[in-house]
């Protein structure tokens, strides 16, 4: 269920071509029709349709995407045991500020898609989709706070690994964090990667 405040506003970023996750920061005074969105529902399903609150596959031609409608403020998204595929809000949101109902879920990091791969989120930012994985039945809530604090996507987790940046051709990294036991976070879900995109 998702929260409106004041007239129809223009939400707009640039996400990049091929495959990206997208998803609807707006309420829309109509439909968003887009062909071959791919939800995640423990396998993929094919959409056409944009729904507030959700996040998606989708393979773009043009790496503008553009919103219109009442502002998103708040929403508490449906959460089921495993992947997630999460929307945003009109405005940035911090991962920090998330709440989980009930709080006891275990779960793991939010992660972004680019044309580099995963990447651990630090903010829900808006059109953008997220993956997000729990142990159980549950809801998320986003909510714009009002004043936007940045959050770093992985301050705490790895601090006593030691890692290995690897660069490619292009300047796309990844980081490759290894230790001992004791150096590594305990929790499995925070080294479990997210299903890989639909295929083609």
């Amino acid at each position: 269920m998702g929260g409106v405040s004041g007239r129809e506003i223009a939400v707009s970023d640039t996400l990049g071509t091929r495959w990206q996750l997208i998803s609807l920061p707006v309420i829309p005074s109509c439909p968003y029709v887009i062909p071959y969105l791919f939800w995640y529902y423990g396998s993929y399903v094919v959409k056409n349709t944009l729904e507030v609150g959700k996040g998606y596959f989708k393979k773009l031609d043009d790496s503008v995407l553009t919103f219109e409608g009442i502002p998103l403020t708040i929403d508490t998204i449906p959460l089921i045991p495993g992947w997630n595929l999460i929307g945003s809000l009109s405005r940035p949101v911090p991962t920090s500020t998330i709440s989980l109902i009930p709080p006891t879920l275990h779960a793991s990091r939010f992660f972004g898609y680019s044309g580099s791969g995963y990447q651990v989120a630090g903010t829900i930012q808006p059109t953008h989709g997220y993956w997000f994985k729990v142990d159980n039945y549950g809801s998320l809530v986003l909510k714009d706070t009002g004043s936007f604090h940045k959050s770093t996507a992985d301050a705490t987790s790895f601090e006593n690994a030691a890692s290995l940046k690897i660069v490619d051709a292009a300047n796309r990294s990844s980081t490759l964090y290894f230790g001992r036991g004791s150096e590594l976070p305990s929790d499995p879900l925070q080294f479990e990667l997210p299903p890989i995109p639909p295929e083609g």
